[in-house]
């Protein structure tokens, strides 16, 4: 016999207050095996045995017979049988969910009530053997319940939105874009459903896994899977149209955590730690994969940059090139602008050419040169570190003017140089694939540079 708050043993002890937590008590509350307790006098101690229902005493109240006092069973210590069991002496407690003289609504609600409320009872008056299919089966029926309270919600938000956009001239559109949405919020539904039985079932398997580890449990993973069902009365809260969407939720997956833990020690006769250390082990293991994907995600990055910088050459070319060359009929050949500016270009280097009406020019690694129809010199700049591109030009009067754009891309780049062709008399015949085969040129590392410093 058990307080059924905090589940001190309450053999031995006049009835009144609980030792550990203060919630009162009397034999009355319990239920025990017929004819395996003592019920003692409290006056002189003199022992009855019940036979009534439940194990009580038939009548209720009486006369002593050793000492004359008046008693009533709600004044007796209990004890077990000499020689006997404490638990043995215990009749095996129902859960509601398997009270069959209830409707099945109403068990389920009773359930949810010792979930919330008495997971510790909840736990120790779940049936033997126990299968996972009814704790599967209510955690079931909570999901269910969440999910149509949170499409409830949804479907209300979405109409209002929807409403909103029509009074505000959104056409007649609106009507089928709630449709769809509600359709897709639907099926959402459907599998976020399949997915949170499947979560259930498999966190079910390393809850039990590490509770065998720890040493023995009462019954195999099917009570252990159950008793987490049964633990999740208060993801309920989570159903609360509105409230459970945007505040209770929380709050109620909090609640659950703990409910889970304790009816789970209950369920399997296990240590509170135990348990608790088996409840949160899925958590840990969620937690551990997740910031590994980010880590791996993150050091495969940088190495990606790192080898699209080129450690032995110069981020981006700084040197101006464009009054050198301003006036001239042509931008000079990559052997003669290497010789020129040695830190700039390399005749060596891989080259691609650019022409046609009103622009010439070439392009290498990280640098790009035209000449214009007016004679202006545009010098482009890439950074893959900063991923910018700087752009230097010089008109044929010696003029000078600068740009930059970042983030860079392969359209803003073949944009820009567009604009300047077509703003000097030249023809928007650019190939963006040119643009694009410099971006990527920039970019890599060249094969014959040594990587590792």
């Amino acid at each position: 016999m058990r307080c059924l708050k905090c589940e001190y043993p309450l053999w031995d002890l006049k009835p009144g207050p609980c030792p550990e937590c203060g919630e009162p008590f009397d034999p009355t509350s319990h239920r025990f095996r017929p004819n395996a307790v003592r019920f003692c006098c409290p006056h002189c101690d003199q022992a009855y045995y019940g036979d009534g229902e439940d194990g009580h005493l038939q009548p209720r109240s009486f006369d002593c017979i050793a000492c004359g006092v008046r008693i009533d069973e709600a004044e007796c210590v209990v004890r077990p049988l000499e020689g006997g069991s404490h638990e043995d002496a215990v009749h095996p407690g129902r859960a509601p969910w398997f009270d069959d003289s209830i409707g099945w609504f109403k068990r389920y609600l009773r359930t949810v009530g010792w979930s919330m409320t008495r997971p510790a009872r909840l736990g120790r008056e779940l049936p033997a053997p126990l299968g996972l299919g009814s704790g599967v089966g209510f955690y079931a029926l909570t999901q269910l319940l969440v999910m149509i309270g949170t499409v409830i919600t949804l479907g209300v938000w979405f109409g209002l939105m929807m409403g909103a956009l029509a009074g505000a001239g959104g056409g007649p559109g609106g009507g089928f874009t709630f449709g769809g949405m509600t359709v897709v919020a639907f099926l959402m539904t459907i599998f976020g459903f399949a997915i949170s039985i499947l979560v259930l079932i498999a966190g079910g398997a390393v809850v039990h896994l590490v509770l065998r580890i720890g040493g023995e449990t009462r019954e195999g993973i099917g009570r252990t899977i159950s008793a987490l069902g049964f633990g999740t009365g208060p993801l309920v809260l989570s159903g609360i149209p509105f409230l459970g969407t945007w505040c209770l939720g929380t709050v109620g997956g909090i609640w659950a955590l703990v409910s889970m833990i304790i009816v789970l020690k209950g369920a399997q006769r296990v240590s509170g730690l135990r348990a608790s250390l088996a409840v949160l082990a899925p958590i840990v293991l969620l937690v551990a994969v997740y910031i590994g994907v980010l880590a791996t995600l993150f050091i495969g990055t940088a190495r990606v940059g790192a080898a699209g910088v080129g450690p032995v050459m110069p981020i981006a070319p700084t040197t101006d090139v464009t009054a050198a060359w301003a006036g001239l009929d042509s931008v000079p050949d990559p052997a003669s602008a290497a010789a020129e500016f040695p830190g700039v270009f390399d005749a060596d280097a891989e080259t691609i050419a650019i022409s046609g009406i009103g622009y010439a020019g070439w392009c290498q690694r990280r640098v790009l040169v035209l000449r214009l129809a007016d004679g202006t010199i545009v010098q482009a700049s890439f950074d893959p570190i900063s991923n910018a591109c700087r752009f230097n030009l010089m008109d044929a009067n010696g003029q000078r003017s600068t740009a930059l754009s970042q983030p860079a891309s392969v359209e803003s780049i073949h944009y820009f140089l567009q604009d300047k062709i077509k703003d000097t008399g030249g023809n928007l015949d650019l190939p963006v694939e040119t643009i694009d085969r410099w971006v990527l040129l920039s970019r890599t590392v060249p094969y014959d540079i040594d990587e590792t410093g």
